[in-house]
C-alpha cells in the first residue's frame, strides 16, 4: 500500500479552523475517513505563521479572543505532532510545483462518498 505525504502550508491549515473558501475540501481531506491513507506534514515555520495569523484575525476583530485561544489550544493539543507531523526543514525542496488542493485530490484519485479511501482504486 502506498502512503501519500502532503505538505500543508499555513493557508491550508488555517482553512481547518477558519471558514473560508476551500475549508470544506480541507476538512474532508483531514477527516477520519481519508486521513488514514495520507500523511500530513508541516514545519515549525507553518506552526509559527499559523499562530501569528490567528492573532491577526483576533486583532482585526474577525475572531474573539476566546475563539482565538480555543483554536490555538486545539491546534497545539490535537493537531500539531498528531494529525500533522512536524518536519525539521525550514524549506521543503521538491521537484513538483505547488498544486491547488483539488488537483492533489484528483491526482490521488480520492472520491467523496466512496469507501476507497486508500486512494488506490
Amino acid at each position: 500500500m502506498a502512503i501519500k505525504v502532503l505538505f500543508f502550508d499555513t493557508s491550508v491549515v488555517i482553512k481547518l479552523f477558519i471558514k473560508e473558501k476551500g475549508s470544506n475540501t480541507v476538512n474532508w481531506l483531514a477527516s477520519n475517513k481519508v486521513k488514514f491513507s495520507l500523511r500530513f506534514v508541516i514545519n515549525e515555520q507553518v506552526c509559527s505563521e499559523f499562530l501569528n495569523k490567528i492573532k491577526d484575525f483576533c486583532k482585526a476583530g474577525k475572531l474573539s479572543e476566546k475563539n482565538a485561544d480555543e483554536i490555538n489550544r486545539k491546534f497545539t493539543k490535537f493537531y500539531k505532532g498528531k494529525v500533522f507531523r512536524i518536519i525539521c526543514q525550514k524549506i521543503i525542496s521538491n521537484t513538483k510545483l505547488e498544486q491547488i488542493l483539488n488537483k492533489v485530490i484528483e491526482e490521488l484519485r480520492l472520491t467523496k462518498g466512496k469507501n476507497d479511501w486508500d486512494a488506490l482504486h
